[in-house]
């Protein structure tokens, strides 16, 4: 009953996973997931079980994608495609299987170590419904919350193979393992602190052998994905892996967070905004708490003497506090003075290994409890954290950046990467081969598209041609030998050959097309993806790995299974884990409260009511200091805005957000920008100019991309400099069209308190004050 319980837990969520179009309002699935599973798709109809070369993506040029990117995530989409299933549907699914997955791993965990039913399910609510994990599932739309969601599943899997080993648990924890590497191997960096944590649990409570015994199916998960991690260090040498810590916004160092920010409770959605964000800590607060509870926890377990369990607490407390100091300002020289730290590009994403921390540290708070109180509290505390976070759980409501066909296309990748300038289907370009140096653009994808080679000689002709991924065949005739420039990106792997001779292949300077001899005559030339002897290698261990553990699965049967005293447990026999008949009752309690709920929201509250969301409008926005109203030429209007202090001293952030709206579709693009002005000139700048931010995607989205009636919030940080005199300043606001650098006048229909319009056709609002 109770497990059944636990996969019903998370169906708020998994509702609104299958229910609503979440890879449309995902930024990450938006723009790159879908798209990559469509080229991943395309790829395994040309045959390939595991296409480490993607031939679709930089302008047709192909790249080594899938060699260096977790594949698991888009292979499992495509399993879901064969059965029928669209792709983007496919997205929606994994989604919903990964929530399910994450609830009955962590209540498997949390029952594990507490030994309480009702208190594992208190866990994995707070563990399936944290901010973090529904923000990257839902906001960002990305791999790495499935691979998270599948933390407490594997440290599960861990302890059920200590305590009773066999092969077959050996083989689903190894699997398990090699799955969050594979789906997101930069978030299984995450899963090391956890598992060591874990592992110094067992060795406290069982002794070396079982934390030996705790390695091996961490060895086999590590040995499992050796086809994709040993070949990634020298992989990883022949592209532009730096190309993302060249971006401001993507170096940990350069954007650490305020405290406040961290900090955070869940807050409501706005109907009337169309790009409503959680925040990065969407329930920072509550895993702060959980973290200063878990001292207490530490203290009591102490005093009871149950060291293992103590140190495993206090363990994850420090760590739980370290992570959140690290994405504090305090913390800058930490990321400097560790380079390897830049591997994870933003600091918040070490942020989602509280929600684990925080389930596990609730657990051992309920077990301190009187025994006639555990229960209840588990139960209250269920409703509410859930309930706390239902306000989350509306991602329609979430900026809609695509709208896809049923069956995508390679031609549909394309479109999108000519849209977004993302032909590497990155933000970076990170993936692409160190041999190119020359932008990629859209007509040289058309180029690519009409021929797959840059340069036939006079006289010569193509006869014919076929290409698939990983295959270029051609037959080329022509009256003089030349060196053919194919358009395949070089890159180590390829092989090329001439009339079935092995040859020689050397990129071509700036452009990286991949160059190979032919001989005058009728010629055969075959340009083929055959892969590095590295790659082979780890393909090797991997199957070997398998056959292995699938061999221990069926004849390692492990000892028989043994009931668990009273004793180890703690208590007297009468409460074990809880009277049996207790139990029942209450899961059964639960189950139908968990469907009336369901129902009732489904039916009533979403499409009846406002709970749970706000619902601004021009006139009366939640959540702004100063109402107002100012048209910006005769598109864009100012609605609102909030400063968080007037009063700064040098080296403190100026924080600002506008609340904007488009009154009719934007018929000409435009940047918006706020600028600190002061009434001494700034010798770096020879203005007045002491402080500035300048956009051209305003409210994060393209002018033109705006809803027209919707809400914009449009948020603006910078900093005051260090030199900045004290003084009285002030902030302004404007907009500025880049195809002449004109900006956009103000025309003032509500006043408020400090706003003016300046000779520069800019809006100049409150005053600051820098002491």
């Amino acid at each position: 009953m109770y497990w059944l319980v636990a996969i019903l837990l998370p169906i708020f969520a998994v509702y609104q996973a299958l229910a609503v179009p979440i890879e449309e309002y995902g930024y990450d699935t938006a723009e790159f997931h879908i798209y990559r599973a469509v080229v991943y798709s395309d790829a395994h109809a040309d045959g390939w079980l595991y296409p480490r070369w993607a031939q679709p993506i930089n302008a047709g040029l192909g790249g080594p994608f899938f060699s260096l990117y977790p594949p698991l995530a888009y292979s499992l989409m495509d399993a879901f495609h064969l059965t029928g299933i669209s792709i983007p549907m496919s997205w929606r699914v994994l989604v919903a299987l990964g929530l399910v997955a994450g609830s009955a791993g962590m209540f498997g965990l949390a029952l594990a170590l507490v030994k309480r039913a009702d208190i594992a399910l208190a866990g994995a609510a707070v563990f399936i419904y944290s901010g973090y994990l529904l923000r990257d599932l839902f906001e960002r739309g990305a791999p790495s919350g499935i691979a998270l969601a599948l933390f407490p599943m594997m440290l599960w899997l861990l302890i059920r193979f200590v305590e009773r080993p066999s092969g077959l648990r050996l083989l689903l924890a190894a699997l398990c393992l090699a799955a969050i590497i594979l789906i997101h191997s930069q978030t299984a960096f995450l899963l090391a602190p956890l598992a060591g944590l874990v592992i110094l649990f067992l060795w406290l409570r069982g002794g070396i052998k079982d934390a030996a015994q705790a390695l091996v199916p961490l060895f086999g998960g590590v040995l499992l994905a050796a086809f994709y991690m040993l070949p990634f260090p020298i992989q990883v040498k022949n592209v532009q892996f730096d190309n993302a810590l060249q971006i401001d916004y993507a170096n940990p160092v350069l954007n650490p967070f305020r405290l406040q920010d961290i900090l955070a409770l869940p807050q409501n959605l706005d109907i009337g905004l169309g790009n409503n964000r959680m925040g990065e800590s969407p329930d920072g607060l509550l895993h702060a708490l959980a973290l200063v509870l878990g001292i207490a926890v530490v203290a009591m377990l102490v005093r009871k003497k149950q060291t293992a369990a103590a140190l495993l607490i206090a363990g994850l407390v420090l760590f739980g506090f370290a992570v959140l100091w690290m994405q504090l300002d305090a913390a800058t020289p930490v990321w400097s003075a560790l380079p390897g730290l830049s591997v994870f590009l933003f600091r918040w994403k070490l942020l989602g290994i509280l929600g684990i921390s925080s389930a596990i540290i609730v657990c051992y708070a309920l077990k301190q409890l009187p025994e006639r109180f555990t229960g209840i509290a588990a139960g209250a505390l269920i409703v509410v954290y859930v309930t706390m976070h239902l306000n989350l759980l509306y991602p329609q409501l979430f900026y809609h950046y695509a709208e896809f066909a049923p069956s995508p296309t390679i031609a549909d990748v394309h479109k999108s990467a000519i849209q977004h300038r993302a032909f590497g289907l990155s933000s970076f370009d990170e993936f692409l081969p160190i041999t190119r140096a020359a932008p990629l653009n859209a007509a040289e994808l058309q180029k690519v598209t009409a021929s797959p080679i840059e340069n036939i000689p006079a006289g010569a002709r193509l006869v014919e041609q076929r290409q698939r991924t990983g295959l270029l065949e051609l037959t080329i005739e022509s009256p003089v030998p030349f060196v053919a420039a194919l358009h395949t990106l070089y890159y180590p792997g390829w092989v090329g050959y001439v009339d079935d001779q092995a040859q020689a292949l050397t990129p071509q300077d700036t452009t990286g097309y991949t160059l190979i001899n032919v001989p005058a005559g009728t010629r055969r030339i075959v340009l083929k993806y055959e892969g590095t002897l590295v790659q082979h290698i780890g393909e090797a261990i991997t199957v070997v790995t398998f056959v292995v553990l699938l061999g221990l699965a069926v004849v390692w049967r492990g000892p028989k299974r043994t009931m668990q005293s009273s004793a180890s447990i703690g208590g007297n026999p009468m409460n074990r884990v809880a009277r049996q008949s207790d139990l029942n009752a209450y899961g059964w309690s639960i189950l139908p409260l968990i469907l009336l709920a369901v129902a009732v929201k489904a039916a009533w509250v979403d499409p009846q009511t406002t709970l749970f969301r706000d619902h601004s409008t021009c006139a009366a926005v939640r959540g702004a200091q100063v109402q107002t109203d100012v048209r910006f030429g005769d598109q864009v209007r100012l609605c609102a805005y909030s400063l968080e202090s007037a009063n700064l001293k040098p080296g403190d952030w100026v924080s600002m957000t506008l609340y904007w709206q488009l009154e009719q579709p934007a018929r000409e693009s435009a940047d918006a920008f706020v600028h600190l002005l002061g009434s001494a000139f700034n010798p770096e700048t020879n203005n007045p100019l002491w402080g500035q931010q300048d956009k051209q995607n305003p409210g994060e989205h393209e002018l033109a991309h705006w809803t027209t009636g919707k809400l914009f919030r449009d948020r603006y940080d910078f900093r005051v400099p260090l030199d900045t005199p004290p003084g009285e300043y002030q902030l302004e606001i404007g907009w500025r069209r880049p195809a002449d650098d004109q900006r956009l006048k103000p025309r003032i229909a509500r006043a408020a308190n400090g706003l003016s319009v300046s000779s520069l056709d800019a809006l100049l609002v409150s005053s600051v004050t820098v002491r």
